[in-house]
């Protein structure tokens, strides 16, 4: 059950991002960006997730910290959705 509320509360975070980068990111963050959303929702190519999502959601969030504080935020808690879920 706790599953399910962490996969909720992922999509919804999922959902947010992908909001808020559409308004504030440059067209090549917004890249990089949209690569690891489409690896968490399966709309990648590969049959997995890349097992180095989790380091780059933390870069992304810590190159985001000065000019992007929410959106670093939300890949934080992704990143801590995703441990919840053993990704």
């Amino acid at each position: 059950m706790d599953n399910d509320k962490d996969l909720a509360a992922l999509k919804q975070e999922l959902t947010t991002i992908h909001k808020e980068m559409e308004v504030a990111l440059s067209a090549d963050k917004r890249s990089v960006l949209d690569g690891i959303v489409d690896q968490l929702t399966g709309k990648n190519t590969a049959s997995k997730v890349d097992v180095n999502l989790l380091e780059e959601l933390e870069q992304q969030a810590a190159s985001l910290t000065t000019e992007h504080p929410r959106l670093a935020a939300v890949l934080r808690e992704i990143a801590d959705q995703l441990g919840k879920l053993g990704i």
